[in-house]
């Protein structure tokens, strides 16, 4: 017996990108829902419109829910990355085939990387690291691939691996439903980044198995699902990852002084988001406050976070 895979894809502005994948895997007899936080999408699959731009993490809660249970295993798709549907069936696979399913990650190929073993978790030390490098080479190194800088590969050959202190990118996830609402799913308050890490975060604390298929391959474009610009994103990146520390590990003012000489040398133009990250520490607000103003932007219409205000 087959077992139902739900694909949820979120829309952001990308609707050509998000339109091929959903068309492909609907095709191929998957379920596609696309949640369309920009508003523009009439292409493949359901469509669900929040009215807003609620953020990945909320529109993949909003996706995941739109099937209400019927599908015992979701994958969570990003639009900039492309997967074979055989390869969707086995990561569905292997996920079921668990005594306790929880969460899956394939290994993620880019341009200029290979990843088996998804991305190390956030300390203060590898922080300081991370961002000095982001604030040099703002235009050549993503948010995902600097969270990972220095962290030695994984070697493949086997069908599942648990590596602690790291975890699976949100480009593309295979879930178990039940493991996923056990959890609450994603937390709404991540406005971009960080959300993956904490759902992955969650989940383990459960006990239930978050791993990775490193043998299995998926193609990822690397922040090409959205316009928004990569320094923007690295402000985003670091505004995740501030309210991780806050909710899980209490660092966060360690990290936040890290950030905060960080910006002064970041190359980004003022945009609404970064006038609302600024304005809030300068305020002194906490990472739960400024995450709270950069959902507020968004959710206000500032459809691209990445365009001067």
């Amino acid at each position: 017996m087959v077992t139902k895979i739900g694909v949820v894809i979120v829309n952001f502005l990308c609707a050509d990108a998000v339109d091929e994948r959903a068309r492909r895997l609907g095709q191929s007899d998957f379920a596609v829902v696309v949640v369309d936080n920009s508003g523009e999408y009439n292409g493949a699959g359901t469509v669900v419109r929040p009215g807003a731009n609620v953020g990945f993490g909320e529109a993949c809660n909003i996706g995941v829910r739109s099937f209400h249970g019927d599908a015992p295993l979701i994958c969570l798709h990003n639009p900039d990355v492309d997967v074979t549907p055989a390869t969707l069936r086995e990561l569905g696979r292997r996920v079921i085939g668990l005594s306790s399913p929880g969460v899956v990650a394939p290994a993620l190929r880019t341009r200029d990387s290979f990843r088996s073993a998804g991305y190390h978790r956030p300390s203060l030390l590898r922080e300081a690291m991370v961002t000095s490098r982001e604030v040099r080479t703002t235009g050549n190194v993503s948010s995902k691939t600097a969270m990972s800088l220095l962290v030695p590969e994984i070697p493949t050959g086997r069908e599942l691996i648990e590596v602690p202190r790291r975890f699976g990118s949100g480009a593309l996830l295979m879930l178990h439903y039940d493991a996923f609402e056990a959890v609450g799913g994603f937390d709404p308050r991540y406005p971009l980044y960080a959300e993956d890490l904490d759902l992955w975060y969650r989940v383990a604390k459960t006990g239930r198995t978050v791993g990775f298929a490193p043998d299995l391959v998926v193609d990822h474009a690397r922040a090409g699902g959205s316009p928004t610009g990569r320094a923007t994103r690295t402000l985003l990146r670091w505004v995740g990852v501030e309210l991780f520390a806050a909710l899980n590990q209490r660092t966060w003012p360690m990290l936040r002084r890290v950030h905060r000489s960080g910006l002064k040398r970041l190359d980004v133009a003022e945009t609404s988001v970064i006038d609302a990250v600024r304005s809030s520490w300068d305020a002194r607000l906490d990472p739960i406050e400024t995450a709270a103003a950069v959902r507020a932007v968004f959710e206000a219409g500032a459809m691209d976070p990445g365009l001067p205000a």
